[in-house]
């Protein structure tokens, strides 16, 4: 009579490689230059037959998992264009960068049928600035201290002095007001709490 102890059958987890990526490298690179043969490299460095014969093939040699939206250089597009705005003054949030890859998309004819009307999720972005962590960090910023903003009243006239001079042409004559550029402070905020932006 059968127990179910000689019966039942043992299940295994998958078993994960137990080789280093070096060891990998020097396993195709003797089976390529034909010193020794695909079972017994295969045997010497515990690397599977099949996945030790598809790297000497080349095969399956891309990224795993799906494929990402942009291609590198446009993600390298990107990440220059957020650093250029971060060195202007103006640090990019997440929400700001999904609105970049929109209008990138929008510029380019693109529908991305993943996103929702086109616009990547705040997810997509955090996956962006993880694949591009050497460039950029997300980190907590806040406004500057009130010691750091307070202004004098001398600083205030030599700034206008200042003005004055930069606008007088070496001639005496005044620079026309229509080449004269202002810029508005609409990015300017008043809240004091803190937020969390792109930097590099």
């Amino acid at each position: 009579m059968l127990t179910a102890s000689n019966t039942s059958k043992t299940y295994r987890a998958r078993h994960y490689k137990s080789y280093s990526a070096a060891d990998l490298a020097k396993a195709v690179r003797l089976v390529q230059s034909g010193r020794q043969s695909l079972r017994k490299t295969s045997a010497q460095y515990k690397i599977p037959v099949g996945t030790l014969s598809n790297k000497c093939k080349n095969k399956y040699s891309g990224l795993v998992g799906h494929p990402t939206v942009f291609n590198n250089t446009e993600e390298q597009e990107f990440v220059k264009y957020v650093q250029a705005v971060g060195e202007w003054g103006f640090p990019f949030d997440y929400t700001d960068l999904r609105l970049l890859a929109k209008t990138y998309l929008s510029k380019c004819g693109r529908t991305v049928p993943q996103f929702k009307n086109n616009l990547p999720s705040v997810d997509w972005a955090r996956k962006f600035v993880k694949r591009n962590k050497e460039s950029l960090v997300h980190r907590r910023c806040q406004n500057i201290k009130r010691a750091r903003a307070k202004v004098s009243q001398s600083q205030f006239t030599q700034y206008f002095s200042n003005l004055e001079k930069v606008l007088t042409n070496p001639d005496g004559s005044k620079v026309p007001p229509s080449h004269i550029f202002n810029y508005d402070e609409t990015n300017l905020s008043d809240d004091p709490g803190t937020k969390k932006c792109l930097f590099f």
